[in-house]
């Protein structure tokens, strides 16, 4: 398995243990609707960093070899 493949499972697997934590938990509607914004705004921030991070230390991988 591919560290790529293991992250973006990790990172899919987080997002989903997120939106459904929020789901179950008790609010109303518009609490919920605004969590599940905030959360997937962060989680893509949170993606997208660490995509950068990997595309990074792929060059240098690249540029090393």
């Amino acid at each position: 398995m591919s560290v790529g493949k293991f992250f973006a499972g990790f990172v899919v697997g987080g997002v989903v243990g997120g939106l459904i934590g929020v789901l179950l938990a008790p609010s109303s509607g518009e609490e919920t609707r605004e969590k599940l914004t905030e959360s997937s705004v962060e989680a893509f921030r949170k993606a997208e960093s660490f995509i950068k991070e990997i595309q990074s230390k792929a060059d240098d991988v690249v540029e090393s070899l």
